[in-house]
């Protein structure tokens, strides 16, 4: 039981664990399908008994649940780094990010028309963090010329936590329109 798990076996069991996750569409389901899943996870031969060879069986359900589900959920939750697809859909033609404050997870681009781009990166969760976040930035920064050319502001949000209803999402990109706000879910 005390052994060291070697890298490769953990990340393939992560790998594996991943695989399983995705199937079962774990992040939409809810706490009791899940508690169901937990338990077909640890009596999984490629989860599971692989764990057994290297922790005891009481910390199994811990380790899946603290250390490959909490990242798995981070990992598919996060908006992406890269989201120049998503803004040359929104502006054109994008020449580049000038600069990212990855803390805030905001970006400043310029488009091909000369005119710059705030971009947020937020969830469904904290889209109005993401929204503060994107106007401090907008307040803020030194090099953005406020007169001589367009500034958009858009918010890139990662759908978490199940899906989002029609209505809700309709009724926030409204909303950020009225102000001058883009949003784009991702």
């Amino acid at each position: 039981m005390g052994k060291i798990m070697p890298k490769g076996i953990r990340e393939q069991i992560f790998k594996d664990t991943y695989a399983l996750l995705d199937k079962h569409a774990y992040l939409m389901k809810d706490r009791v399908q899940n508690g169901r899943f937990m338990d077909q996870l640890i009596e999984h031969e490629k989860v599971g008994k692989r764990l057994a060879q290297y922790i005891t069986k009481e910390s199994i359900r811990k380790y899946i649940k603290d250390s490959i589900i909490n990242r798995y959920a981070k990992d598919r939750t996060r908006a992406p780094r890269d989201i120049e697809t998503h803004l040359a859909n929104l502006y054109g033609r994008m020449l580049g990010e000038i600069e990212y404050i990855k803390h805030d997870k905001v970006s400043l681009h310029k488009a091909e028309d000369e005119s710059f781009v705030v971009a947020a990166r937020t969830t469904t969760l904290k889209w109005e963090t993401g929204l503060r976040k994107a106007i401090t930035y907008v307040a803020n920064a030194p090099g953005l010329p406020q007169e001589q050319s367009k500034t958009h502001c858009v918010l890139l949000i990662a759908q978490t936590a199940g899906p989002m209803n029609s209505g809700d999402r309709d009724l926030i990109k409204r909303a950020l329109k009225f102000i001058g706000v883009d949003c784009v879910w991702i």
